[in-house]
Protein backbone atom coordinates (compact mmCIF):
# COMPACT_ATOMS: atom_id res chain seq x y z
CA UNK A 1 0.00 0.00 0.00
CA UNK A 2 2.90 2.45 1.02
CA UNK A 3 5.63 3.26 -1.31
CA UNK A 4 6.98 6.54 -1.70
CA UNK A 5 7.56 9.03 0.91
CA UNK A 6 9.56 12.61 1.22
CA UNK A 7 9.77 13.79 4.90
CA UNK A 8 10.89 16.79 6.46
CA UNK A 9 14.76 17.33 8.15
CA UNK A 10 15.31 14.30 10.54
CA UNK A 11 15.56 15.45 14.38
CA UNK A 12 18.90 13.29 15.23
CA UNK A 13 22.61 13.66 15.09
CA UNK A 14 23.24 14.34 11.01
CA UNK A 15 26.70 14.05 11.72
CA UNK A 16 26.98 10.42 13.18
CA UNK A 17 23.81 9.39 10.46
CA UNK A 18 26.41 10.52 7.48
CA UNK A 19 28.84 7.86 9.46
CA UNK A 20 26.63 5.32 9.27
CA UNK A 21 26.08 5.72 5.61
CA UNK A 22 29.77 6.13 4.93
CA UNK A 23 29.09 9.40 3.19
CA UNK A 24 31.45 12.60 3.85
CA UNK A 25 29.43 15.71 4.52
CA UNK A 26 32.08 18.07 2.39
CA UNK A 27 29.94 19.68 0.03
CA UNK A 28 26.65 21.87 0.57
CA UNK A 29 24.74 18.86 -0.82
CA UNK A 30 25.56 15.49 -0.37
CA UNK A 31 23.16 12.27 -0.86
CA UNK A 32 23.12 8.84 0.01
CA UNK A 33 21.15 5.93 -1.00
CA UNK A 34 20.15 2.91 0.67
CA UNK A 35 18.31 0.50 -0.75
CA UNK A 36 15.45 2.72 -2.32
CA UNK A 37 16.05 5.37 -0.08
CA UNK A 38 17.74 8.51 -0.52
CA UNK A 39 19.48 10.34 2.33
CA UNK A 40 19.77 13.85 1.23
CA UNK A 41 22.02 16.17 3.46
CA UNK A 42 21.71 19.96 3.14
CA UNK A 43 24.01 22.63 4.60
CA UNK A 44 21.71 24.91 6.19
CA UNK A 45 21.30 27.72 9.12
CA UNK A 46 19.12 26.27 11.55
CA UNK A 47 16.00 28.16 12.10
CA UNK A 48 15.64 27.54 15.95
CA UNK A 49 19.38 28.02 16.57
CA UNK A 50 20.97 30.68 14.08
CA UNK A 51 23.69 27.55 13.37
CA UNK A 52 24.83 26.68 10.01
CA UNK A 53 24.46 23.16 10.07
CA UNK A 54 24.40 19.86 8.06
CA UNK A 55 20.36 18.75 7.84
CA UNK A 56 19.10 15.12 6.89
CA UNK A 57 15.50 14.77 5.04
CA UNK A 58 14.29 11.42 3.26
CA UNK A 59 12.81 10.18 0.57
CA UNK A 60 12.22 7.24 -1.91
CA UNK A 61 10.29 3.46 -1.57
CA UNK A 62 10.01 1.92 1.65
CA UNK A 63 8.91 -0.92 -0.44
CA UNK A 64 11.93 -1.28 -2.20
CA UNK A 65 13.59 -0.73 1.00
CA UNK A 66 11.79 -3.68 2.90
CA UNK A 67 13.05 -5.72 -0.79
CA UNK A 68 16.96 -4.52 -0.64
CA UNK A 69 16.26 -1.95 -3.04
CA UNK A 70 15.50 -4.73 -5.70
CA UNK A 71 12.41 -3.91 -6.61
CA UNK A 72 8.62 -2.91 -5.21
CA UNK A 73 6.42 -5.21 -7.22
CA UNK A 74 5.25 -7.56 -4.88
CA UNK A 75 2.42 -6.99 -2.20
CA UNK A 76 3.47 -4.50 0.85
CA UNK A 77 1.78 -5.44 4.08
CA UNK A 78 1.27 -3.39 7.06
CA UNK A 79 3.79 -5.73 8.64
CA UNK A 80 5.70 -4.54 6.09
CA UNK A 81 6.09 -1.33 6.78
CA UNK A 82 6.02 -1.99 10.41
CA UNK A 83 9.43 -3.95 10.05
CA UNK A 84 11.18 -0.71 8.12
CA UNK A 85 9.93 1.61 10.81
CA UNK A 86 11.44 -0.70 13.14
CA UNK A 87 15.04 -1.09 11.11
CA UNK A 88 14.72 2.78 10.60
CA UNK A 89 14.78 3.13 14.59
CA UNK A 90 17.08 1.04 15.51
CA UNK A 91 20.11 0.81 12.53
CA UNK A 92 19.42 4.95 11.65
CA UNK A 93 17.66 6.32 15.04
CA UNK A 94 15.32 7.88 12.89
CA UNK A 95 11.95 8.02 14.95
CA UNK A 96 8.96 8.22 12.33
CA UNK A 97 6.58 9.41 15.47
CA UNK A 98 8.74 12.41 15.13
CA UNK A 99 9.27 12.90 11.64
CA UNK A 100 7.50 15.14 9.67
CA UNK A 101 5.80 13.83 6.58
CA UNK A 102 5.47 16.16 3.20
CA UNK A 103 4.14 13.79 0.65
CA UNK A 104 2.96 10.18 0.18
CA UNK A 105 2.97 6.96 -2.53
CA UNK A 106 0.02 4.44 -1.86
CA UNK A 107 -1.39 1.92 -4.46
CA UNK A 108 -1.88 -1.52 -5.11
CA UNK A 109 -0.23 -4.35 -7.45
CA UNK A 110 -2.80 -6.20 -8.49
CA UNK A 111 -2.34 -9.51 -9.99
CA UNK A 112 -4.84 -10.01 -13.62
CA UNK A 113 -6.09 -13.20 -15.44
CA UNK A 114 -5.26 -11.33 -18.80
CA UNK A 115 -2.66 -9.07 -20.01
CA UNK A 116 -2.74 -5.65 -18.36
CA UNK A 117 -2.85 -3.92 -21.67
CA UNK A 118 -6.46 -4.60 -22.05
CA UNK A 119 -7.16 -1.92 -19.26
CA UNK A 120 -5.10 0.20 -20.47
CA UNK A 121 -5.93 0.31 -23.78
CA UNK A 122 -9.79 1.07 -22.36
CA UNK A 123 -8.34 4.07 -20.50
CA UNK A 124 -10.27 7.12 -21.99
CA UNK A 125 -9.75 9.79 -19.64
CA UNK A 126 -9.57 11.24 -15.99
CA UNK A 127 -12.39 13.77 -14.65
CA UNK A 128 -12.90 14.22 -18.44
CA UNK A 129 -8.85 15.20 -19.08
CA UNK A 130 -6.61 13.66 -20.96
CA UNK A 131 -3.78 11.15 -19.48
CA UNK A 132 0.29 11.26 -19.90
CA UNK A 133 1.41 8.17 -21.58
CA UNK A 134 4.08 6.51 -19.75
CA UNK A 135 6.45 5.10 -21.73
CA UNK A 136 4.30 2.76 -23.26
CA UNK A 137 4.12 0.96 -20.15
CA UNK A 138 1.07 2.98 -18.68
CA UNK A 139 -0.53 6.53 -18.23
CA UNK A 140 -0.22 9.30 -15.64
CA UNK A 141 -2.53 12.43 -14.83
CA UNK A 142 -0.33 14.76 -12.69
CA UNK A 143 -1.59 18.25 -10.83
CA UNK A 144 0.27 20.43 -8.41
CA UNK A 145 -1.24 18.27 -5.45
CA UNK A 146 -1.34 14.22 -6.93
CA UNK A 147 -0.38 12.43 -9.20
CA UNK A 148 -2.75 9.41 -10.30
CA UNK A 149 -0.14 6.47 -12.45
CA UNK A 150 -1.85 3.63 -14.04
CA UNK A 151 0.76 0.90 -15.44
CA UNK A 152 2.15 -2.27 -16.19
CA UNK A 153 4.30 -3.21 -13.58
CA UNK A 154 5.72 -6.57 -14.97
CA UNK A 155 6.79 -4.62 -17.60
CA UNK A 156 8.34 -1.59 -15.49
CA UNK A 157 10.01 -3.69 -13.36
CA UNK A 158 11.50 -6.38 -15.65
CA UNK A 159 11.85 -9.01 -13.42
CA UNK A 160 10.55 -12.56 -14.30
CA UNK A 161 7.62 -13.91 -13.01
CA UNK A 162 5.84 -10.79 -12.26
CA UNK A 163 3.31 -11.02 -15.80
CA UNK A 164 -0.35 -9.48 -15.43
CA UNK A 165 0.38 -7.40 -12.84
CA UNK A 166 -1.63 -4.19 -13.15
CA UNK A 167 -0.03 -1.10 -10.52
CA UNK A 168 -2.90 1.99 -9.81
CA UNK A 169 -0.95 4.50 -7.32
CA UNK A 170 -1.37 8.03 -6.40
CA UNK A 171 1.07 10.31 -5.23
CA UNK A 172 -0.39 13.55 -2.78
CA UNK A 173 0.64 16.08 -0.70
CA UNK A 174 -0.61 16.15 3.10
CA UNK A 175 -1.55 19.08 2.46
CA UNK A 176 -4.19 17.67 -0.73
CA UNK A 177 -4.64 14.79 2.06
CA UNK A 178 -6.01 17.02 4.82
CA UNK A 179 -8.46 18.78 1.95
CA UNK A 180 -10.14 15.23 1.81
CA UNK A 181 -10.17 15.08 5.49
CA UNK A 182 -7.50 12.85 5.51
CA UNK A 183 -4.71 14.06 8.55
CA UNK A 184 -1.18 12.39 8.36
CA UNK A 185 1.50 14.88 9.38
CA UNK A 186 4.34 12.31 10.97
CA UNK A 187 5.80 9.71 9.02
CA UNK A 188 4.23 7.10 12.02
CA UNK A 189 1.53 7.89 11.30
CA UNK A 190 1.13 5.93 8.49
CA UNK A 191 0.66 3.24 10.26
CA UNK A 192 -2.49 3.02 10.54
CA UNK A 193 -4.89 0.58 9.46
CA UNK A 194 -8.13 3.43 9.69
CA UNK A 195 -5.81 5.51 7.10
CA UNK A 196 -4.81 2.77 4.69
CA UNK A 197 -8.58 2.74 4.51
CA UNK A 198 -8.76 5.88 3.73
CA UNK A 199 -6.42 5.18 1.18
CA UNK A 200 -8.60 2.57 -0.63
CA UNK A 201 -11.18 4.90 -0.78
CA UNK A 202 -9.19 6.98 -2.43
CA UNK A 203 -8.11 5.05 -5.19
CA UNK A 204 -11.50 3.65 -5.61
CA UNK A 205 -12.70 7.04 -6.27
CA UNK A 206 -9.58 7.81 -8.23
CA UNK A 207 -10.96 4.40 -10.79
CA UNK A 208 -14.58 5.71 -10.50
CA UNK A 209 -13.34 9.42 -12.36
CA UNK A 210 -11.42 7.52 -14.48
CA UNK A 211 -13.51 6.61 -17.86
CA UNK A 212 -12.49 2.88 -18.69
CA UNK A 213 -14.95 1.58 -21.35
CA UNK A 214 -13.85 -1.19 -23.70
CA UNK A 215 -14.04 -1.13 -27.50
CA UNK A 216 -16.69 -3.53 -29.09
CA UNK A 217 -18.60 -4.45 -32.10
CA UNK A 218 -20.67 -2.02 -33.41
CA UNK A 219 -22.95 -4.44 -35.27
CA UNK A 220 -25.48 -4.45 -32.00
CA UNK A 221 -25.62 -0.62 -31.95
CA UNK A 222 -27.29 2.29 -33.57
CA UNK A 223 -25.61 4.55 -36.10
CA UNK A 224 -25.82 7.65 -33.18
CA UNK A 225 -24.39 4.99 -30.76
CA UNK A 226 -21.86 4.26 -33.24
CA UNK A 227 -21.20 7.48 -33.48
CA UNK A 228 -20.64 8.44 -29.80
CA UNK A 229 -18.56 5.34 -29.21
CA UNK A 230 -16.33 6.71 -31.91
CA UNK A 231 -16.31 9.80 -29.90
CA UNK A 232 -15.05 8.73 -26.68
CA UNK A 233 -12.91 5.97 -27.82
CA UNK A 234 -10.59 8.18 -30.20
CA UNK A 235 -9.43 11.75 -29.87
CA UNK A 236 -13.11 13.54 -30.92
CA UNK A 237 -14.06 14.34 -27.08
CA UNK A 238 -11.08 16.40 -26.32
CA UNK A 239 -12.65 18.96 -28.91
CA UNK A 240 -15.67 19.65 -27.24
CA UNK A 241 -16.65 22.37 -24.92
CA UNK A 242 -16.88 21.88 -21.05
CA UNK A 243 -20.98 21.67 -21.30
CA UNK A 244 -21.13 19.12 -24.43
CA UNK A 245 -18.44 17.07 -22.87
CA UNK A 246 -20.51 16.66 -19.83
CA UNK A 247 -23.87 15.91 -21.42
CA UNK A 248 -22.61 13.47 -24.01
CA UNK A 249 -19.85 11.91 -21.34
CA UNK A 250 -22.96 10.89 -19.42
CA UNK A 251 -24.73 9.41 -22.49
CA UNK A 252 -21.43 7.67 -23.11
CA UNK A 253 -21.34 5.73 -19.91
CA UNK A 254 -25.03 5.06 -19.71
CA UNK A 255 -24.21 3.59 -23.14
CA UNK A 256 -21.09 1.47 -22.18
CA UNK A 257 -22.67 0.62 -19.19
CA UNK A 258 -25.60 -0.69 -21.13
CA UNK A 259 -23.76 -3.43 -23.36
CA UNK A 260 -21.72 -4.07 -21.09
CA UNK A 261 -18.18 -2.32 -22.21
CA UNK A 262 -17.41 -0.68 -18.97
CA UNK A 263 -17.48 -3.59 -16.60
CA UNK A 264 -13.83 -3.88 -16.40
CA UNK A 265 -13.98 -0.79 -14.06
CA UNK A 266 -15.61 -2.81 -12.00
CA UNK A 267 -13.57 -5.48 -11.76
CA UNK A 268 -10.81 -3.50 -11.18
CA UNK A 269 -12.75 -1.82 -7.91
CA UNK A 270 -13.38 -5.18 -7.00
CA UNK A 271 -9.75 -6.04 -7.09
CA UNK A 272 -8.44 -3.37 -5.62
CA UNK A 273 -11.13 -3.35 -2.43
CA UNK A 274 -9.92 -7.32 -2.24
CA UNK A 275 -6.29 -6.40 -2.12
CA UNK A 276 -6.42 -3.72 -0.03
CA UNK A 277 -8.10 -5.46 3.19
CA UNK A 278 -5.42 -8.26 2.62
CA UNK A 279 -2.70 -5.58 2.86
CA UNK A 280 -4.16 -4.63 6.41
CA UNK A 281 -4.75 -8.31 7.19
CA UNK A 282 -1.35 -8.63 9.23
CA UNK A 283 -2.67 -11.63 11.09
CA UNK A 284 -1.85 -15.02 8.86
CA UNK A 285 -2.84 -18.20 9.26
CA UNK A 286 -0.15 -20.29 8.58
CA UNK A 287 2.47 -17.79 10.63
CA UNK A 288 4.01 -14.09 9.39
CA UNK A 289 5.70 -15.36 6.22
CA UNK A 290 6.61 -11.85 5.22
CA UNK A 291 9.87 -11.88 7.20
CA UNK A 292 11.32 -8.61 5.76
CA UNK A 293 14.21 -8.47 8.15
CA UNK A 294 15.16 -11.93 9.11
CA UNK A 295 18.42 -12.43 8.37
CA UNK A 296 20.47 -11.10 10.79
CA UNK A 297 23.43 -8.86 9.93
CA UNK A 298 25.93 -6.73 11.65
CA UNK A 299 24.47 -2.97 11.10
CA UNK A 300 26.00 -0.02 12.83
CA UNK A 301 23.59 2.14 15.28
CA UNK A 302 23.80 5.97 15.28
CA UNK A 303 23.10 8.89 17.34
CA UNK A 304 24.01 7.31 21.12
CA UNK A 305 24.80 10.29 22.75
CA UNK A 306 27.30 8.64 25.37
CA UNK A 307 29.29 6.24 23.45
CA UNK A 308 30.29 6.30 20.00
CA UNK A 309 28.58 4.59 17.14
CA UNK A 310 28.81 0.93 17.62
CA UNK A 311 27.72 -2.01 15.75
CA UNK A 312 25.42 -4.76 16.73
CA UNK A 313 23.64 -7.42 16.02
CA UNK A 314 20.02 -6.80 14.53
CA UNK A 315 17.34 -9.29 16.03
CA UNK A 316 16.28 -11.93 13.82
CA UNK A 317 12.40 -11.85 14.78
CA UNK A 318 10.19 -9.77 13.90
CA UNK A 319 9.20 -7.98 17.33
CA UNK A 320 8.30 -4.78 16.59
CA UNK A 321 9.59 -1.90 19.18
CA UNK A 322 7.85 0.76 17.39
CA UNK A 323 4.01 0.19 18.18
CA UNK A 324 3.18 1.60 21.76
CA UNK A 325 1.48 -0.81 24.10
CA UNK A 326 -1.92 0.68 23.65
CA UNK A 327 -1.55 -0.30 19.57
CA UNK A 328 -0.29 -3.56 20.84
CA UNK A 329 -3.22 -4.17 22.88
CA UNK A 330 -5.86 -2.86 19.86
CA UNK A 331 -3.59 -4.64 17.06
CA UNK A 332 -3.51 -7.89 19.69
CA UNK A 333 0.08 -7.31 19.32
CA UNK A 334 0.17 -9.19 15.73
CA UNK A 335 3.25 -8.26 14.68
CA UNK A 336 5.91 -9.57 17.35
CA UNK A 337 5.54 -12.72 15.67
CA UNK A 338 8.71 -14.86 16.50
CA UNK A 339 10.75 -16.92 13.41
CA UNK A 340 13.04 -19.01 13.41
CA UNK A 341 15.51 -18.48 11.48
CA UNK A 342 16.02 -22.21 9.45
CA UNK A 343 12.35 -22.64 9.41
CA UNK A 344 10.24 -19.16 8.35
CA UNK A 345 7.97 -21.01 5.74
CA UNK A 346 5.20 -23.21 8.05
CA UNK A 347 3.05 -25.09 5.98
CA UNK A 348 0.25 -28.07 6.30
CA UNK A 349 2.38 -29.88 3.54
CA UNK A 350 5.53 -32.24 3.70
CA UNK A 351 8.66 -30.28 5.04
CA UNK A 352 11.05 -28.38 3.43
CA UNK A 353 14.10 -27.49 4.82
CA UNK A 354 15.24 -23.87 3.56
CA UNK A 355 18.65 -22.79 3.59
CA UNK A 356 19.47 -19.02 4.26
CA UNK A 357 23.43 -17.96 3.69
CA UNK A 358 23.87 -15.48 6.54
CA UNK A 359 25.87 -13.02 3.99
CA UNK A 360 25.49 -9.42 3.54
CA UNK A 361 22.59 -8.42 1.11
CA UNK A 362 23.54 -8.52 -2.69
CA UNK A 363 19.83 -7.60 -4.32
CA UNK A 364 18.18 -10.27 -2.00
CA UNK A 365 14.59 -9.32 -1.53
CA UNK A 366 12.13 -10.67 1.07
CA UNK A 367 13.06 -14.25 1.67
CA UNK A 368 10.95 -16.57 -1.27
CA UNK A 369 9.86 -19.99 -0.10
CA UNK A 370 10.45 -21.30 -3.99
CA UNK A 371 8.94 -24.35 -6.15
CA UNK A 372 8.74 -27.47 -4.05
CA UNK A 373 5.61 -25.94 -2.18
CA UNK A 374 2.72 -24.05 -2.97
CA UNK A 375 3.12 -21.76 0.26
CA UNK A 376 2.27 -18.48 0.01
CA UNK A 377 5.29 -16.18 -0.82
CA UNK A 378 6.76 -12.59 -0.05
CA UNK A 379 9.24 -11.52 -2.70
CA UNK A 380 7.76 -13.30 -5.96
CA UNK A 381 4.59 -12.11 -7.30
CA UNK A 382 1.24 -13.88 -5.39
CA UNK A 383 -0.84 -16.13 -7.87
CA UNK A 384 -4.24 -15.17 -8.35
CA UNK A 385 -5.90 -16.80 -5.87
CA UNK A 386 -3.43 -14.65 -3.40
CA UNK A 387 -4.49 -11.74 -5.09
CA UNK A 388 -8.29 -11.44 -5.48
CA UNK A 389 -11.04 -13.76 -4.73
CA UNK A 390 -12.86 -12.24 -7.90
CA UNK A 391 -11.79 -12.23 -11.69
Amino acid sequence: MIDGIKTGYLPLDVERLSVVLGVALNRKTVYAGQNGLIFGFNEEVDKSTGELRYMCGIRGSVHKYANRGTHNADSFRMSDLCRVFTELREVYSINPDITRLYSVEFGVNIKLPYDPRRVLNAIRMYKGKTFTPMDKIGFVYESKLYNLKIYDKGRQCGIPGFDNVLRIEMKTTTSYLKRKSIYVSMLGGLLSTDLWKQFEAVLLEAIGDTMIVEAIQPDALTKKEQALFVLFTGDGWQALNRNVLHKKKRQFAELAARVGASSISEEIKKLITTECKRLRDIEHKSGDKINVFSVPEKLPEVNNADNPPEVRRIKQATKSTFLGEAQKRRFGDKINIKIKADNVATSTQPTVTIVVAYAPPQNIAKISYIAIVEAKERGKPPDNIEFSDSG
